[in-house]
Formats: structure tokens, sequence, C-alpha cells
């Protein structure tokens, strides 16, 4: 299984996040990790947008519309994960040429899009209603969870 942390680059100025705030994210696998924290130069992204991106390829990926996808954290040209299709329905996990997992698709769709959900959802960091990441976000999550089969993410 394949899960996903993230936080903020640094505190975070005024009453919240805003779609374009940056932040790190971090892969862990049962045969190897890959972050974005503490790379010079910086890999940190704009968090919202890039869930969204990363949300977005896996659809993809899941409804076999792509076989291979390289996820590009917003404003971090040098952050990437790649997604590859093997056999079945497993793909592998890499990052910087490092294996992290090869899991089954709808397994890892749906751990990204749980950990993607539970971040979200902390009070700390919601968006604001009118921030346009919003709207992406709730998109992302939708399609996702239409492709990966229902319900059964948070």
């Amino acid at each position: 299984m394949i899960r996903l942390f993230c936080e903020w680059d640094e505190p975070l100025p005024g009453p919240g996040p805003t779609g374009l705030d940056l932040g790190h994210m971090t892969f862990i696998g049962d045969k190897g990790s890959c972050t974005s924290k503490n790379k010079i130069p910086s890999q940190s992204m704009m968090l919202f947008i890039s869930f969204a991106q990363l949300l977005y390829g896996l659809e993809q990926l899941a409804t076999r519309k792509l076989l291979e996808y390289m996820f590009v954290g917003a404003d971090a040209g040098s952050f990437i994960v790649k997604f590859r299709a093997t056999w079945g329905r497993r793909v592998t996990v890499r990052c910087q040429d490092v294996l992290i997992d090869e899991v089954d698709i709808i397994d890892l769709c749906r751990s990204i899009l749980s950990d993607v959900q539970e971040f979200i959802a902390r009070p700390e960091n919601q968006l604001p209603e009118d921030d346009p990441g919003r709207e992406d976000m709730s998109i992302a999550i939708t399609d996702l969870t239409q492709a990966i089969g229902g319900s059964e993410a948070k």
C-alpha cells in the first residue's frame, strides 16, 4: 500500500490556506519513499493544485485512458512521481528511479484519495468558499471516486 502525507511549507499567513499556498508531499510504500521536503532547490508545490492534478492523473490510469502518468508537483518542476501500468490492474510507482511500490490501481487510488480527503478536511486546511482551487478539488475527487466505483474512499 502507498500512503501520501502532506504538510505546509511554512506556517500559513492569514486566516487559512489558499489554493496557491506551498507545501510538501511524501509518498511511502513497502519498497521505498519519496518526499519533496528539504530539497535544494526547493521542491515545495502548490498543494491544492497538485492534489487536483494527482487525482486527475490517477483517474486516467484507473480508467485505462493512460498507461503511464508522470505527476509533477505544481510549481515544483523537479518533484516527479511516475505511475506506470504493468500487468492486470497493477501499477508501479517510482520517484527519481526509486521504486516506492507496485500495487493494485484501485487500492492505490483509494489510499491516495483517502489521504488527500483527510488532509483537506482538517479545519486549518480548508479553502475559502470562493477559492478556485476548491472547485477543482471537488471535481477531481468526484471524478476519481466515480472511476474507482463509488463511495469506499472517505
